[in-house]
């Protein structure tokens, strides 16, 4: 591409030594021979009505010096020096022609010092010399302007108008052109200008060279406003808005190429037509340290850019950025050959923008507008961007094709559509952009190994072909009611709708980060091979449904990030939040599902009643650290953590295949697992207030201290199977009760100062360990032993068999005791400590023996 570019160039001054020729040769021909001249460059309005125009005069005349201090000296007679001396002059001419060898020489106090030279004759102003000025020349003339080819022009910076510019406007650095010329302003020959040059016409056309080291050129046929530089008084705008209805032409080399720093900027801008011919060149690279500067070619009506025009805006080889072309043809755009490039070798690839009201992809060639007389008419307001020319600039470009919805008759309203493949190894990212509908037909696939950025309106997002990017990312934003997207293979899908009950689908998504925003709308995205990680789902009040069919769900960073936020989600894969607990925010109803790993995740804030999740083989591990945690059904293959900074509750069974589980809520939450169907493996519990739990089995509990249970603690078992209480120990005035149809027993010493209520129906009850030390008990059992190191009082109890309480202090009844067979009471303190069973309904079958000091009593 550079080797191209630079020999073109090559040629461009080649061709220009040429044509000097050939012009002096018309300068000195007949005037049939100087018509068929100007007409074979579509010139000939600078002849019909300007006798003289191939015989210009030598030097401007007729000076009137309206404002300022000017000198004028004519030192030979194809010289003229005008010698400035204040910062700002205004000279209105009677012409203003440079004949071939003549010079103008405008000498100003310094390069933002600003002249406006204004042809009030009725000629055009013909410039075929050298023209020089240190500062800032404005040359306006209603009939026109031609730089001849043999025009040698060296400036700070140029404006050449056949609009008017008011004196007023000027002298208050309002630079705001009015006047109804269409006049045409034409280059041939060569225009060097430090910091600008513009020329403004009724038609524009630049057939010679424009050179503004890092500056800004324009070529100007439309109304627009053109920020062109900087004086020291502020920021120079040309105002010519509403003025012209033209067409712009580049037909030669416009550089504004930087030797220090970031390119410039070139505006190429006609109502009727914008064009790059096919030996034009545009050229805005940077310096070798310095990022790519501006091309931007705009028509409301058509763009076209010819086979083999160049236009570069290539960051510096050392470093720096690309920077931005564009190419917009409201109604009509063509580039079917132009070599592009925003490249940076050792950068970031700049932005090609294409922008036509309507536009479709295809392999088919451009366009739809035929010109009748001055007027576009347009069979369909659709223009084609072929599929190879988009190719072609994606290698050196990152490409942004958009339609703009406009005042323009467009029955599609600014629709894309992709209708054929698109495929590009380039690297490069592309942007489509739809203000009302994208869409891609069926079969129309992409495959890029850059990153895909699709846009639309309300027209909403819905492509039918494969999407396949490897592991870049994909960025959908509809400002309509649907993203719908079929098979995708990306490393991060991110889909946004706007609109309120939007909906955002995608049959198929191979692996990556997901990042999901919709308003109040439905979502679902299915991974078919690979992982996919949550980057954020914002859905308010809308579904969503996630499935990895092969592979994990995982939370995209290693961060607390609320990363889901829905009314409800499903989500399935082999795996959720495994190697990253995924975040979750409010949503009223989730389901996991893990086929065979792990479920994690974290801020679960179930608003609703419906928190499930089946982890096969897996763990389940959730936490809320903002509030209550409530589960309606959990089945681990694998261990289960429940955490909570609020109450931990339950509404539907949890079940984990004899595994542990972990339990936490706080000191001053509860934790109510009491659904019949649980079935726990073992528990334990880190923190909470009060604990009630219910297994449909045996439990199996770790050890309990004050520090993790501040409240009471109740427990429950079915299935028959035995009971062994770990070691606990509780509050003062915190109370323990545990039902079991199994035998009760202690495996660690019960520390209970408020009072403990055991029932075991039919089966025994042995409390045996040394240190057990009991407020109040009351059993119901079969056979009954309890063991206390310290003073005892029984509560009701009812026993079926033997009944055996043996203390350390003085034993107390404060409930009835119903004892079927024989009771033993036992006082082992040896300090004399009474035995007091005084409840009247006391009811003893069997025999009863007491066991005491000889001075305890006994009643």
């Amino acid at each position: 591409m550079k080797n191209l570019k630079y020999s073109f160039i090559k040629s461009i001054h080649i061709w220009a030594n040429r044509h000097r020729k050939s012009f002096r040769l018309v300068k000195d021909s007949i005037f049939s021979t100087s018509r068929v001249f100007f007409m074979s460059f579509g010139l000939i309005f600078f002849i019909i009505g300007s006798p003289g125009v191939a015989l210009a005069a030598t030097l401007p005349t007729g000076a009137n010096v309206v404002h300022g201090e000017v000198d004028l000296q004519t030192s030979k007679p194809d010289t003229l020096r005008i010698i400035q001396n204040s910062q700002s002059a205004i000279v209105n001419w009677q012409s203003f022609d440079i004949g071939h060898g003549a010079l103008v020489d405008i000498v100003q106090p310094n390069i933002d010092a600003a002249m406006l030279s204004r042809v009030v004759g009725h000629n055009l102003s013909e410039i075929h010399g050298s023209l020089n000025a240190n500062g800032h020349l404005y040359l306006i003339n209603p009939s026109g302007i031609l730089f001849g080819s043999n025009a040698r022009i060296e400036v700070n910076a140029l404006i050449a108008s056949s609009l008017d510019l008011a004196d007023s406007a000027f002298l208050s650095g309002n630079i705001s052109f009015d006047g109804d010329s269409e006049a045409k302003i034409m280059n041939l020959g060569s225009i060097k200008a430090d910091e600008f040059a513009a020329l403004i016409g009724g038609d524009v056309v630049n057939s010679g060279s424009i050179l503004s080291d890092g500056g800004a050129v324009g070529l100007l046929a439309a109304g627009t406003t053109f920020q062109v530089g900087q004086t020291s008084g502020g920021t120079i705008s040309l105002d010519i808005s509403g003025l012209l209805n033209g067409s712009a032409t580049q037909d030669g080399l416009i550089d504004v190429t930087s030797t220090n720093g970031e390119g410039g900027q070139v505006l190429v801008n006609g109502n009727i037509d914008v064009t790059a011919t096919s030996r034009s060149s545009t050229l805005a690279n940077g310096a070798p340290i310095g990022d790519g500067g501006v091309v931007i070619y705009f028509s409301e009506n058509s763009a076209s850019w010819k086979p083999d025009a160049i236009i570069s805006a290539e960051g510096g080889n050392v470093g720096g950025n690309g920077g931005f072309v564009e190419l917009s043809g409201l109604l009509d755009l063509q580039l079917s050959g132009s070599h592009i490039s925003t490249a940076a070798p050792n950068g970031e690839t700049g932005i090609f923008l294409i922008d036509p009201v309507d536009i479709t992809i295809s392999s088919s060639s451009t366009s739809n507008l035929s010109l009748n007389g001055s007027t576009y008419d347009s069979s369909s307001t659709t223009t084609i961007l072929n599929v190879d020319d988009l190719v072609t600039a994606l290698a050196s470009n990152n490409i942004t094709v958009t339609t703009v919805n406009n005042s323009y008759d467009a029955p599609n309203g600014g629709d894309l559509t992709v209708a054929t493949s698109i495929t590009s190894s380039s690297g490069n990212d592309l942007t489509l952009i739809a203000s009302d509908q994208l869409t891609s037909s069926y079969g129309a696939n992409i495959s890029l190994t850059g990153n895909l950025n699709l846009t639309a309106g309300p027209g909403g997002i819905q492509t039918i072909g494969n999407i396949d990017i490897g592991s870049n990312t994909l960025t959908s934003n509809s400002g309509g009611s649907a993203i719908y997207v079929g098979d995708v293979t990306a490393g991060n899908l991110s889909l946004t709708t706007t609109e309120t009950g939007s909906i955002i689908q995608s049959t198929k998504f191979k692996g990556g980060e997901l990042n999901l925003v919709t308003n109040n709308g439905n979502v679902e995205v299915t991974a078919m091979s690979g992982d996919l990680s949550i980057g954020s789902l914002s859905l308010g009040t809308g579904t969503a449904t996630i499935e990895a069919s092969s592979g994990t769900i995982n939370d995209a960073a290693s961060d607390t990030s609320i990363d889901f936020v829905a009314g409800s989600a499903t989500l399935k894969g082999t795996s959720i939040g495994n190697s990253q607990p995924l975040e979750f925010g409010t949503v009223a109803a989730l389901d996991l599902t893990a086929s065979s790993g792990s479920i994690s995740a974290n801020s679960v804030a179930v608003s609703g009643t419906s928190l499930t999740a089946s982890a096969g083989s897996g763990t389940i591990s959730f936490e809320n650290s903002t509030g209550a945690l409530e589960v309606a059904s959990l089945n681990a293959g694998g261990t289960t953590s429940l955490t909570s900074s609020g109450a931990l509750t339950q509404t539907g069974p949890i079940t984990n295949n004899g595994q542990s589980i972990t339990l936490a809520s706080g000191l001053s939450n509860d934790i109510t697992l009491s659904n019949s169907s649980n079935d726990f493996g073992t528990v334990s519990i880190n923190t909470a207030n009060n604990v009630i739990l219910r297994d449909v089995s045996g439990l199996i509990l770790n050890g309990i201290t004050a520090s993790q249970v501040a409240g009471s603690l109740t427990l429950q078992t079915a299935g028959g199977m035995a009971l062994a209480l770990p070691a606990i120990t509780l509050g003062s005035g915190d109370n323990l009760a545990v039902t079991a149809n199994g035998a009760i027993s202690d495996s660690g010493s019960l520390i209970i100062p408020g009072t403990t209520t055991i029932s075991a129906v039919g089966m025994n009850v042995t409390f045996d360990d040394a240190s057990n030390n009991f407020g109040t008990i009351g059993v119901t059992g079969s056979n009954v032993s309890v063991l206390d190191s310290d003073g005892i009082d029984l509560g009701v109890s009812t026993v079926s068999g033997t009944f055996g309480i043996t203390s350390g202090g003085a034993i107390t009844d404060s409930g009835t005791l119903a004892i079927t067979g024989d009771a033993t009471f036992t006082n082992t303190s040896g300090s004399n400590d009474a035995i007091t069973l005084d409840d009247a309904s006391n009811a003893f079958a069997g025999t009863v023996t007491f066991a005491t000091d000889s001075g305890s009593a006994v009643t």
